[in-house]
């Protein structure tokens, strides 16, 4: 029965090696990127936290593919949001290559069609300084 079948998302978070997190020199950096192609099923969401030349954290899945490749890269930035809350690490900026997406964060009220995505970015966002 194909309503009953497995389709979970393959979801991977590697931690941090051991020893200190963070070098001192620079403040890390999350960068986030999500991908979709028309002829593919799935999406692919991967985020990663960086100091300096080093990754200390990251986070890779894939999921349903949505309508839009911009609905791909706020799913990502959501997803990367509710991750590293959970892992504590709410005092940092995210970095991506999608203006659109910065054009959504920034002008709300002119992206009707991701209302529902724009309300949980709210709630996600009462957690980060």
């Amino acid at each position: 029965m194909i309503a009953n079948s497995k389709d979970d998302p393959v979801v991977e978070v590697v931690g941090p090696p051991p020893g200190p997190i963070f070098s001192g020199f620079s403040q890390p950096e999350r960068q986030i990127d999500g991908s979709w192609k028309g002829t593919d099923p799935f999406s692919g969401h991967g985020w990663i936290v960086m100091d300096g030349e080093t990754p200390i954290l990251l986070g890779l899945k894939s999921s349903r593919r949505g309508l839009s490749p911009l609905q791909a890269e706020f799913e990502t930035l959501l997803w990367a949001m509710e991750c590293l809350i959970s892992e504590s690490m709410m005092n940092l900026g995210f970095a991506t290559d999608c203006s659109e997406l910065i054009s959504i964060l920034d002008n709300p009220s002119e992206w009707p069609t991701f209302a529902v995505e724009l309300q949980l970015f709210k709630l996600l966002k009462l957690s980060f300084p």
